[in-house]
């Protein structure tokens, strides 16, 4: 077919530079991932699963009518908001993923904790009955924060959320493993050769400082749970909490790695070398953001964050819906609903859920995977594609007010670095 005959040619031409440079990317990106079609030649089964993070519940002690500011932690009234509004956009998810802190922040030193693992997995099981629910532990999901959970209080997470693992062997071997380790593996409900495998990234985190033991000790299980399935045609997902790469922010509390330097790199070469990791999951910036995996300059794997229910980093809050053909396992797309605080703080009845956007219709890419999100990675690292880095400042914090995100939009060399730190790489020793 001519695509530039007499009728489409004025059109072609109206189109700018970065819509012409998102449409031929786009066109070159199908070229690589195969058409999504179900077995019998027709359209794919399109299911959905929900991602959370970072709820950051204050308790049911504390309820207020109105929501929180920015800055503020979750309440009842917003948290309840957030999963009304997911309940009814897809109220019949495949599974739902809890990407961990689901305490706010200070609660644990409290005493708290656990007491609000229970709320918060009676609320999900209240909105979403029968729905598998797979949770992940968080730094402040612990007796202080970013510590090694005690026994006694995985033994307590473990009773607050084995009830929403619905499957009987996966609930089976969440309270084996998860009370002693905090981590867990289970098979993905709807999605053939799918399993999970929960992570504690505590015991990644920088503040273990030279004590590599408990970072050791879950990636000689993680290597034993991927052999269990070696020749199996079965990929997984990897569920954490804390990312592993560079947190860009510039504060020097909170830059730099998150995590131990060698646990970062053993990470990369797990990564590398298993590539029937399809995805990882993970939360704690309370951004929208994605990494890029890459060792020896390849693209072997992504990460994607999850923006947060709490408000508390200046964000808006945001929960996402991903559309997930269960045919192949693979993402078509996902979309971030949002509430905006930004414009309406505090108030119930102006401020609204709704779609914030798509990443297949905004980024103008075919489906959420290894090659598109590398495609964009490219392309805001290299500066050459104005309308992707305007999407990705924008919706980073989900339109909110945080600061470093306006830093970010003003000073050119700051937004440099950012994209440079889309990259998980090996750290020099």
């Amino acid at each position: 077919m001519n695509i530039l005959n007499a009728s489409t040619l004025p059109r072609f031409h109206a189109l700018t530079l970065p819509r012409i440079t998102a449409l031929l990317l786009s066109l070159a990106l199908l070229s690589f991932v195969p058409a999504v079609r179900a077995a019998d030649g027709g359209h794919p089964s399109v299911r959905q699963f929900i991602v959370f993070s970072d709820l950051h519940y204050v308790g049911d002690a504390n309820p207020q009518a109105t929501y929180p500011h920015l800055g503020q932690d979750a309440n009842r009234s917003l948290l309840t908001s957030a999963l009304t509004d997911a309940s009814a956009r897809c109220p019949d998810p495949l599974f739902i993923l809890c990407l961990g802190d689901v305490v706010a922040h200070g609660e644990s030193r409290l005493g708290g904790a656990a007491d609000i693992q229970r709320q918060v997995a009676g609320l999900l099981a209240g909105h979403f009955p029968r729905i598998p629910v797979f949770p992940v532990l968080g730094n402040n999901d612990a007796d202080s924060d970013y510590a090694l959970p005690s026994p006694g209080f995985l033994a307590q997470f473990s009773d607050a959320w084995a009830p929403l693992i619905t499957d009987e062997v996966a609930r089976t071997d969440f309270l084996r493993t998860f009370g002693s380790n905090g981590w867990y593996a289970a098979g993905l409900p709807g999605l053939n050769k799918f399993r999970i495998l929960s992570l504690n990234s505590a015991c990644f985190d920088k503040h273990r400082g030279n004590d590599l033991t408990a970072g050791n000790n879950q990636f000689d299980w993680m290597e034993q749970q991927m052999a269990l399935t070696r020749g199996q045609d079965v990929k997984y997902l990897l569920l954490l909490h804390i990312p592993p790469g560079f947190n860009p922010y510039p504060l020097p509390s909170l830059g730099g790695p998150f995590w131990n330097s060698r646990l970062n790199n053993r990470f990369v070469s797990f990564v590398a070398a298993h590539t029937n990791v399809a995805a990882i999951f993970c939360g704690h910036s309370h951004m929208d953001e994605f990494r890029i995996i890459r060792s020896e300059n390849r693209a072997v794997g992504f990460v994607h964050l999850a923006p947060s229910i709490s408000p508390d980093h200046y964000n808006n809050p945001a929960y996402q819906i991903f559309d997930v053909d269960t045919n192949t396992g693979g993402f078509l797309d996902y979309t971030t609903y949002y509430l905006n605080l930004t414009d309406h703080p505090g108030d119930v009845s102006q401020a609204g859920w709704r779609p914030e956007y798509s990443f297949a219709k905004d980024y103008h890419l075919p489906g959420y995977n290894l090659k598109t999100l590398t495609a964009l990675a490219n392309g805001l690292q290299s500066g050459g594609d104005d309308s992707s880095c305007s999407n990705y400042l924008q919706f980073y914090d989900v339109a909110g007010a945080n600061p470093f995100d306006t830093l970010m939009k003003f000073h050119a060399d700051q937004r440099g670095h950012f994209f440079k730190d889309l990259d998980v790489q090996v750290f020099a020793p």
